[in-house]
């Protein structure tokens, strides 16, 4: 037993050290479990709502209701004392109606443990004394009274300050101990407990935090127990002086607590005194109040006793708090004024010194205007020549805009032409007069003279604005170019009015398409054509560009 004892051991440690996780995460953890704590208690009092609902049916026997109402009692016990006990008296009742002696102790066996762990001492002795009978008492509830004094005798010791009553106690809580440890499995769970309880009560804190060890990793993690025997395994690092540990394992059984909407529980307000004393004031005082809460709403008599004791000093701490809070402020908002202040002074001091700096600037300038009095007049005939040439851009720039929008005008004029002729053609489509064909068959040569117009009126215009544009042309293309050969009655060949439409900023050869009535391709065979016969074909449109401008 010994070398298995100690291999468990070994094992337990090995897991509770892999598992473990930082007391900071895990308070973030619980947290977070707080915030949910609303959604497990409805989810806690949905469950127990439909084992009461199954449990109000009649098609039930007596003895069957009487293990329904022992599920509901395990449901409650950590919930509500008030209706852990009121199902208590109903199985109380059901075993009395049944004349079943082993149901009646085994109910009055567990609403006197009820009574001793919420702090009714006077009720769970009478019990003891005067309604079981403990000479006829079953063997297979025997352990359960033993673990009941047991229980009763280790609450006398917390709250007795009697040395003779605690002496008596002590020896009570050996005694009944030994009597369990004969009756349970040396491997289970209970008995290991009661190894732990003894070698903590003989300050062997090792051995018990061993012992706990295995209890911890055979227990379901989401249970109540492991939420127990984390807040023992807090104590026993307490004892260890192990705070870290403390803190570590009361958030373990906390967070456990609160995911199963417990009420009746230590660890959270523990925890709390622990918090407060490390300076996280806020997050004890949410945790003694939430503490308090629940111990009013399970309705036992000890703790909420338990809790409100620790209440004042946690209260006391976070009203400090508060007050060291108001006073920083305060002294912020001095500290504040005081740096007002300062940098009133200093920005006054800034414009003083500004202010002489502009009137040094000032003498400095003037000295300067004298220094170059000599130059004025140089100054101001460049000015002059400055002006006048942005006058002759400006007026070559209204002159190009002005150009492309008479030209736009006389395009829009030979559209709107287009059109009236496509009507004329609908009306003759719909068998109108004659004299709408006749006009139709003359709108070729109508529409022919109003291009050769476009064209002579482009042509003069543009030779107008630039009158060397065909010579300053031919200047850039290569000798023996002959690509400016004009046919009678016109000023500008085909070529020329493509680049004379580039000259005036018209670069998209769909839009030079549409102003001379050919196609996009035509447009583009052109201004190959030409590129090729130039001296310099990769910048031939930029100096078409500088033809008769003031840039050149």
């Amino acid at each position: 037993m010994k070398k298995l004892l100690s291999a468990l051991l070994a094992i337990a440690a090995c897991m509770c050290q892999a598992n473990a996780s930082s007391p900071e995460d895990l308070i973030k953890t619980l947290d977070e479990s707080i915030n949910a704590r609303n959604m497990f208690v409805d989810i806690k009092g949905k469950k127990i709502s439909m084992l009461c609902n199954l449990a109000s049916k009649k098609n039930y026997t007596e003895s069957e209701r009487y293990n329904l109402n022992l599920s509901i009692i395990d449901e409650y016990y950590p919930f509500s004392f008030d209706s852990t006990l009121l199902y208590l008296k109903k199985n109380l009742a059901i075993a009395s109606k049944l004349k079943n002696k082993y149901k009646t102790d085994e109910t009055l066996l567990k609403m006197c443990f009820l009574y001793v762990t919420s702090g009714n001492y006077m009720e769970a002795k009478d019990i003891i004394q005067n309604q079981i009978d403990t000479s006829a008492l079953g063997k297979e509830l025997l352990y359960d009274y033993y673990k009941t004094l047991h229980r009763f005798a280790r609450e006398l010791i917390q709250y007795s300050k009697s040395e003779e009553v605690l002496k008596k106690n002590r020896q009570k809580i050996v005694y009944y101990r030994e009597k369990m440890k004969e009756m349970l499995p040396v491997d289970s769970n209970e008995y290991l407990e009661l190894l732990r309880e003894e070698a903590f009560s003989k300050e062997n804190f090792q051995k018990a935090d061993s012992l706990l060890n295995i209890i911890l990793s055979r227990v379901d993690y989401n249970s109540h127990d492991y939420a127990i025997y984390a807040y023992k395994k807090s104590l026993v690092r307490e004892a260890l002086k192990d705070k870290k540990g403390q803190i570590e394992w009361l958030a373990r059984s906390a967070n456990m607590d609160m995911r199963l909407a417990v009420m009746d529980y230590a660890s959270l307000c523990t925890l709390a005194i622990i918090l407060v004393n490390q300076g996280d004031v806020d997050r004890a005082f949410k945790y003694i109040q939430l503490s308090l809460k629940d111990a009013l709403f399970y309705n036992a008599k000890l703790r909420p006793w338990q809790v409100a004791e620790t209440m004042p000093f946690i209260e006391k701490e976070y009203e400090n708090k508060r007050n060291a809070q108001a006073k920083r402020i305060k002294s912020n908002f001095l500290l504040i004024n005081i740096l007002t202040i300062i940098l009133l002074i200093s920005f006054i001091y800034i414009i003083i010194h500004y202010l002489k700096l502009k009137k040094a600037q000032k003498q400095l300038k003037d000295l300067n205007e004298k220094s170059m009095r000599y130059y004025s007049d140089l100054k101001k005939m460049n000015e002059g020549l400055k002006n006048l040439n942005e006058d002759v851009t400006e007026a070559n720039k209204v002159k190009e805009q002005y150009i492309a929008l008479y030209l736009s005008i006389l395009s829009a004029h030979i559209d709107k032409l287009r059109d009236y002729m496509n009507y004329v053609k609908k009306c003759l489509k719909y068998n109108k007069t004659d004299e709408l064909e006749q006009m139709l068959r003359n709108s070729s040569s109508i529409l022919e003279k109003e291009v050769d117009d476009f064209y002579k009126t482009f042509d003069s215009s543009f030779l107008t604005l630039y009158p060397n544009f065909v010579d300053e042309f031919n200047s850039l293309l290569n000798e023996g170019a002959d690509l400016t050969e004009i046919k009678k009655g016109e000023m500008l060949n085909t070529e020329l009015r493509i680049f004379a439409l580039i000259r005036l900023g018209i670069k998209d050869s769909s839009t030079i398409a549409s102003l001379l009535r050919y196609s996009v391709n035509t447009i583009y065979n052109y201004r190959a054509k030409v590129k090729n016969f130039a001296k310099d074909r990769n910048h031939f449109e930029d100096q078409i560009d500088m033809i008769g401008s003031f840039r050149k």
